[in-house]
């Protein structure tokens, strides 16, 4: 049924997917799904009434089906709201729903997804410092490749990092060049991007006074 909804919008007929998604909610009240694809679609059309935010919440406290579908669809609003296509809905909302799902067992299980989408979240709201303390939870759950660059990227993407953003950004390069739990198969892949980062981070540390870059080995002067 998301996907008929996804297709009506996608294909020109808003109001048919208005009406499919608020029928949808109203056939299974116990699920959030559907409630988040009315607040995709409102973000497209101020006239779209949005569900209550409370009901909503409570519906993600006890909702027991479509778990993956609903955080996509939680997924599916943030990034409309950071590509800036949904003014009318605050990243507080998205928030908010993440830490009612926390309350749920059953989407508890998801935990890293929810936390990732959390720092999306509180980062759009402007509390960096949140953001950066809930992202490093999420990776800490299962640090992989991807999430790891992330994290020395938006560390040393600052304008002028700080020290304790440099400290933050070898924390995430060293796991990704020596955590037993990331992938060997990742880390040969990505050798390349971890050689860089390498090269850009001490090059920001060295422009700070934090860690000298070693010079080059003299000649030994000797014949081998």
């Amino acid at each position: 049924r998301i996907e008929f909804i996804g297709a009506l919008a996608l294909h020109g007929y808003p109001e048919h997917a208005v009406k499919a998604a608020e029928g949808a909610a109203a056939h299974w009240p116990n699920d959030a799904l559907f409630h988040f694809s009315l607040m995709q679609l409102a973000c497209g059309n101020p006239e779209v009434v949005m569900p209550p935010l409370d009901e909503t919440l409570a519906r993600i406290r006890s909702t027991r089906n479509e778990i993956l579908s609903t955080i996509h669809q939680m997924d599916a609003v943030m990034e409309l709201i950071e590509l800036g296509y949904c003014p009318n809905v605050a990243p507080a909302t998205v928030h908010r729903a993440v830490e009612a799902a926390l309350d749920n067992p059953r989407m508890r299980v998801q935990r890293q997804n929810l936390l990732l989408l959390q720092a999306r979240a509180l980062r759009r709201e402007g509390r960096r410092a949140e953001s950066r303390e809930v992202f490093r939870q999420a990776v800490e759950i299962k640090p992989v490749m991807i999430l790891l660059i992330q994290g020395v990227v938006d560390e040393m993407d600052l304008g002028r990092p700080d020290a304790g953003d440099l400290e933050t950004a070898r924390f995430y390069l060293g796991a990704a060049q020596s955590d037993p739990r990331v992938s060997s198969v990742d880390r040969w892949s990505h050798r390349n991007d971890l050689e860089l980062l390498q090269q850009w981070l001490a090059a920001v540390e060295a422009d700070r006074g934090l860690r000298k870059i070693p010079a080059p080995a003299e000649p030994s002067g000797r014949d081998e």
